[in-house]
């Protein structure tokens, strides 16, 4: 007996999981030091009852996540996993995977149950981030599209002369250029002078490439040889330079080719829209 109550607590100390075990006659609880420490308290700050886990659940989850406890419990469910907030010391919430299994008496009824918190905050946060920026990308990518179509209707509809083209170009909320059949950049908006503070003069011919992150450059330099070569367009991720402190900014870029009558590339357009992380 001796022997097991040791190995239980050796158990107890060496893992990283929140151990708990519950008497549902009583109501008592056990928590383990980790299970504390995941919420930020010491060994002593935290009572050996179920209300303390309780009331530390997130308001929104709350209800749902103790009756999913009871239906356990209850056998109205074969498993007991569970992913919920809990909130810590300093206020904050922390995201746990809770894993339970209840033991029954010969009846079937609970009298115990028992198992472990694991903190997966990080993992959640990165899910979330990842979701978040997957989104933005789409709607990068549609607002681009939609920009592209409105620019070429303009552009075809209008026939305007470069100069009304150039001004119609400063009211898209990105970066919009036009380059050469030979890839040398000719004409960049507003939104390009603005963010990265580059003059028109600067910019033009492979002068832009200044402002491209080094680590993204190679890449991009690549792709774009490839399209010229091929004339297909061309779709990319990279970071500029931002002027005002410094910061690279990560952009959706797409170009393609306008053709002339004869299928010939008379120039290249192109449209970056702004992603919403940083580097």
């Amino acid at each position: 007996m001796l022997r097991s109550q040791e190995r239980f607590e050796l158990a107890v100390r060496g893992s990283q999981d929140g151990l708990w075990d519950w008497d549902l006659r009583t109501g008592d609880v056990y928590y383990s030091p980790r299970w504390k420490s995941i919420l930020g308290h010491e060994d002593h700050e935290i009572a050996h009852r179920i209300e303390e886990w309780e009331q530390r659940l997130h308001p929104d989850e709350r209800e749902r996540v103790i009756a999913a406890n009871y239906a356990h419990a209850n056998g109205s469910t074969p498993y007991y996993e569970y992913e919920y907030r809990l909130r810590h010391k300093d206020g904050s919430y922390r995201w746990i995977l809770a894993r339970g299994v209840a033991l029954r008496d010969a009846s079937g009824k609970a009298y115990r149950m028992a198992g472990s918190h694991v903190d997966i905050t990080e993992r959640k946060l990165s899910e979330d981030e990842r979701e978040r920026l997957i989104i933005r990308e789409r709607e990068a990518r549609t607002e681009a599209e939609t920009a592209v179509r409105i620019l070429e209707q303009a552009r075809e509809a209008l026939r305007a002369s470069e100069a009304q083209y150039h001004s119609l170009a400063d009211f898209i909320p990105g970066i919009v250029w036009t380059a050469r059949p030979d890839g040398s950049i000719d004409f960049a908006n507003q939104f390009w002078l603005d963010f990265t503070g580059m003059t028109l003069e600067a910019t033009l011919g492979t002068g832009w490439t200044a402002m491209v992150h080094p680590d993204d450059l190679p890449g991009v330099a690549q792709l774009w040889t490839r399209s010229l070569q091929s004339g297909e367009p061309i779709e990319v991720q990279y970071r500029i330079k931002r002027a005002a402190d410094g910061v690279y900014r990560w952009f959706l870029a797409r170009a393609k080719p306008l053709r002339n009558k004869e299928g010939q590339i008379a120039k290249w357009f192109g449209i970056l829209t702004e992603l919403d992380h940083a580097s």
